[in-house]
């Protein structure tokens, strides 16, 4: 395996027995946990990236009910975006399918930092 195709989890890359060379330095896997909603709620889940920043991109997500059970989920290409477009655009399309669906208690969930940031902002 060359050294720049390894990137990611130690664990992983041992357990599949695969040789590396000592230079690459890895990260350790960092388990997650995915919480469900309260009762009568919903999680919507979203991800937006761009090739290039800015470069072609994609949005998805996925919704999930109280029991974990998915309700919908979408993917959508998109001409020329920025990371942090791609990212509001997945949550703005999310939103949009959960309204039209009449469903109104929702928790959103994203990976992006630099989003939830800007949506908790008191400057908004």
């Amino acid at each position: 395996m060359k050294p720049e195709h390894a990137q990611g989890d130690l664990f992983t890359v041992n357990s599949l027995n695969i040789p590396l060379q000592p230079r690459i330095q890895l990260q350790k896997a960092i388990i997650v946990h995915w919480r469900k909603p309260q009762e009568g709620w919903y999680k919507l889940k979203t991800d937006g990236a761009s090739k290039g920043n800015p470069d072609i991109s994609g949005v998805g997500g996925i919704l999930r009910d109280h029991l974990g059970r998915v309700i919908f989920a979408f993917q959508e290409h998109l001409r020329t975006n920025t990371n942090t477009q791609a990212e509001l655009r997945a949550i703005h399309r999310g939103l949009q399918i959960f309204r039209d669906k009449g469903f109104r208690k929702i928790w959103i969930e994203t990976d992006a930092k630099e989003i939830i940031m800007l949506i908790s902002s008191p400057r908004q």
